[in-house]
């Protein structure tokens, strides 16, 4: 029994011209015998003319440029990327080397003099002493600023503030400023 499938892989290397002889033989056999299979065939070869007779589409001048282009633009990204990164984890473990290393300085410290420890805590407690009275300095502030009175002020100071953000990020991105409207001086 003829297997359909595999004369439909013939056809399909018949009309690219890619079966070899012998296959091409018993191809043309089973036409002449199967006339579903014949019908395919004749399917396939009209449809292999019309494209045939259409032009052939190419890209646009300058399409592989740009696809290059996009490529090599994601590569540089993914490189900064990757960079920013590593500067990161290296910076954060070079960070906590220095830390563990203060850390088992102080410890050796404290061990070696006792009287260290001592001072240590008082200086703790003083430092607590300290933290307690920013912590209320803090909430004071944050309830004066919280009366209605003081929102046009807090208003004011935030653009301001947005202002001299907007100012300093064209500074740093070394774009000139370049006003909409000409400055006029009084």
């Amino acid at each position: 029994m003829v297997d359909h499938a595999e004369m439909s892989l013939m056809m399909s290397l018949s009309l690219d011209g890619m079966l070899p002889a012998h296959d091409q033989r018993v191809l043309e056999a089973h036409l002449a015998e199967c006339a579903r299979c014949r019908s395919e065939w004749e399917r396939w070869q009209r449809v292999d003319a019309l494209l045939a007779a259409e032009p052939l589409l190419s890209p646009g001048p300058g399409f592989a440029a740009g696809v290059l282009e996009r490529v090599a633009q994601r590569g540089r990204r993914q490189r900064r990327l990757l960079g920013g990164a590593l500067l990161v984890g290296g910076s954060l473990s070079v960070s906590g080397m220095v830390v563990l290393a203060l850390a088992m300085a102080c410890l050796l410290w404290v061990l070696s003099d006792p009287s260290v420890a001592i001072r240590g805590a008082q200086v703790l407690s003083q430092l607590l002493a300290a933290g307690g009275l920013l912590a209320t300095a803090a909430r004071l502030s944050l309830e004066g600023l919280c009366r209605p009175s003081v929102w046009p002020w807090l208003a004011g100071y935030a653009c301001l503030v947005v202002a001299i953000t907007a100012l300093w990020m064209r500074v740093v991105r070394r774009q000139p400023f370049r006003p909409s409207a000409p400055l006029v001086v009084l």
